[in-house]
């Protein structure tokens, strides 16, 4: 059951980022909302902060500047907890694009 639900929440994480390439922010925002809930239940602090960035992308696209902020700081601070130096560097990234 454990596995299943990692996976759910990884089929709803890439779905997600399908939406974010597309540019369909609203339904990239819904797709990684999903995701996010399956992995703050499991614990799984990377695909946290994965659909956070990713939500927070494409808050920056629709103009929502105070979720987008909100988003990408999240992430960058489970990246640094841990230790995953080249997201936190790209997520960075993202929030200076705002």
């Amino acid at each position: 059951e454990l596995g299943d639900e990692i996976c759910a929440g990884a089929v709803l994480s890439n779905i997600g980022a399908v939406y974010l390439d597309t540019k369909d922010y609203q339904h990239s925002i819904a797709y990684n909302k999903r995701a996010l809930a399956i992995n703050l239940r499991l614990k799984r602090k990377k695909g946290e902060a994965n659909d956070l960035s990713d939500m927070g992308v494409a808050y920056g696209h629709l103009g929502k500047y105070t979720d987008a902020f909100a988003c990408l700081n999240r992430a960058i601070s489970l990246y640094d907890t841990i230790g995953s130096k080249n997201n936190s560097s790209s997520t960075l990234g993202h929030l200076a694009d705002l």
